[in-house]
């Protein structure tokens, strides 16, 4: 089978929605915006084929791929030809890819648990309404926050970038006071909004910008969050920024996909106390 290595450009979203919306398992690693967002802090390609595609982690000599998504003839193909070629792994696996792995590969790879790579998932309505007691506290923090502010929420717009980035600089420099590592991944996101379909609520304190969130819709009835900051962390300010996040979109949207927490523990903390409803739990596989 002929397979063509490529960078990952704005001109591959159509083929590689394709290919997800057929073959994907609504995840957000796999989704283009994230592939193409995160293409030069991960160093991403594409190993690109009729019916399937693979990021490539890193440089040529690295054999680091993100599991292929496709048909599944296609993949045993793939998957065959890399095994060939020697030490072999994979990345952002779902309990679905370890199932086809285990059944045509048996025994050929070793997998493992990634659950810093595992995905959040949220239910729309609790966000929108933080609804029954383990939401009290939270409720609360939302009312006095409200009282002691005055906030206005807008939808954001492409014309926004720069007032986008300088809530993120603020973000980051309050954080990371020696630098980011998602700096390049935030520029992609902004650079292209209007591309990969970002969509939004900007927040203004008092009269000045102060914080957003966006994200991107990964199925008919899923959005994921790939941008969450403030220029400062104040009690309720997270919440009721989610609240409008939720409340900004159409009834058919009924989960949202908060990626992964990267084993930070302050970052799994923050997800945790949203109380998903489910996770997508992720894997890795090496060649044994």
């Amino acid at each position: 089978m002929d397979w063509r290595k490529k960078t990952v450009e704005i001109s591959d979203k159509s083929v590689i929605n394709r290919l997800y919306n057929d073959f994907g398992h609504c995840d957000s690693a796999h989704a283009f915006q994230s592939i193409f967002i995160w293409k030069d802090d991960m160093r991403l390609s594409f190993y690109l084929g009729k019916n399937l595609y693979s990021a490539h982690i890193g440089d040529e000599d690295d054999r680091i791929w993100f599991f292929p998504v496709g048909d599944e003839e296609s993949k045993r193909s793939f998957i065959g030809r890399l095994i060939e070629e020697g030490k072999t792994a994979f990345y952002y696996l779902t309990e679905d890819d370890v199932s086809f792995l285990t059944e045509n590969f048996p025994e050929r790879f070793e997998i493992t648990g990634a659950p810093d790579d595992s995905e959040y998932l949220f239910d729309r309505e609790a966000m929108e309404f933080l609804r029954g007691s383990v939401f009290a506290k939270k409720r609360n923090q939302v009312k006095r926050f409200l009282k002691e502010h005055e906030v206005v929420t807008k939808p954001v717009v492409f014309d926004d970038k720069s007032v986008i980035k300088n809530i993120i600089t603020a973000w980051d420099r309050a954080r990371h006071p020696g630098g980011v590592t998602d700096h390049k991944a935030t520029l992609n996101m902004l650079e292209n909004m209007e591309v990969l379909g970002l969509e939004g609520v900007l927040l203004y304190l008092d009269g000045a910008p102060f914080a957003v969130i966006a994200g991107y819709a990964i199925s008919e009835d899923t959005v994921d969050c790939c941008l969450q900051k403030a220029k400062e962390n104040m009690q309720g300010l997270s919440f009721y920024l989610r609240q409008q996040f939720a409340a900004s979109f159409p009834p058919d949207i009924r989960t949202f996909n908060w990626e992964e927490d990267l084993g930070l523990p302050g970052l799994r903390r923050s997800k945790e106390i949203m109380h998903p409803v489910g996770k997508i739990d992720m894997y890795k596989a090496v060649l044994r």
